[in-house]
């Protein structure tokens, strides 16, 4: 007799994992909340730059200031003049 035996794959639990986006909230032109996770990449007056799961954003303007700093919030003071994301 020959037997073909069936070989079972094994079931790999999913796993959920959220999707990070940073949260951003604007303040006219001269204030921004971020919130979530995020990597402080670059900070100057002229510039701040963050990184999280989605992309890299910039923020770029004049006189920034990043006036609250805590591990997953962020605001940054002064005049804003663009906002750009760069998806990974």
């Amino acid at each position: 007799m020959n037997e073909k035996k069936k070989k079972k794959k094994s079931a790999r639990p999913f796993i959920y994992k959220p999707f990070i986006i940073p949260s951003m909230t604007i303040f006219r032109n001269d204030k921004v909340m971020i919130e979530q996770a995020y990597h402080l990449l670059a900070y100057s007056t002229e510039k701040v730059m963050f990184e999280s799961e989605s992309g890299t954003v910039q923020i770029i303007g004049e006189n920034l200031l990043i006036t609250l700093l805590y591990e997953e919030q962020m605001v940054i003071e002064g005049e804003i003049k663009e906002l750009r994301f760069l998806p990974t």
